[in-house]
């Protein structure tokens, strides 16, 4: 989910699906926003053998809002399995 502005109550949301897919795939994103936010994200996925295929998301977030002296840092990981028979 990606904010519209920071102190907004505005927001969009990505709703493109995320699963594991079977052909080998490398996506990246690099931000820096307005009072020293910045974002970092990898997403992996491919297959791992045979019959499964492998996904792994991770992001981070850092920085200050407009409010002054406030920062924060989010992290997220998430792995995810597919498995074909």
């Amino acid at each position: 989910m990606g904010w519209s502005g920071s102190g907004t109550a505005g927001a969009t949301i990505n709703s493109r699906t995320k699963k594991p897919r079977r052909e080998l795939g490398i996506e990246t994103l690099g931000a820096y926003e307005s009072f020293g936010k910045s974002r970092v994200g990898l997403d992996v996925t491919g297959p791992l053998t045979k019959s499964l295929a492998g996904r792994l998301v991770f992001s981070t977030n850092h920085g200050g809002t407009n409010v002054q002296r406030t920062q924060t840092t989010m992290r997220a990981l998430s792995p995810s399995l597919q498995w074909t028979p």
